[in-house]
């Protein structure tokens, strides 16, 4: 992880007011997605997909890689939750 990256600043969105601020907050969850498909590796993120037929061979199934399975969708959910709680550091304790 790059614990040092500008990312972990506080980023605002949207329209602003005047002290220049929106309020909204940014998490950047892909970059910590690509951090956790490193540290996994390929041979374990290669089996995170939904099971589809190859639209080339309707024989063989394949995975498709935009949407998780079940055990995706838990690590993808830990790293939402890291960045809750790094971003906003007052939900921490409603966040498991």
């Amino acid at each position: 992880m790059r614990e040092d990256s500008l990312r972990y600043s506080r980023n605002t969105l949207g329209e602003l007011n005047q002290n220049g601020q929106s309020r909204q907050l940014l998490v950047d969850v892909n970059e910590r997605a690509v951090d956790l498909y490193l540290k996994v590796g390929r041979k374990v993120s290669e089996t995170w997909g939904l099971p589809k037929l190859n639209p080339k061979d309707p024989k063989v199934t394949i995975l498709e890689k935009t949407h998780f399975n079940a055990d995706d969708s838990r690590a993808m959910g830990k790293v939402v939750a890291a960045e809750l709680k790094r971003a906003v550091p007052e939900l921490a304790p409603y966040i498991e």
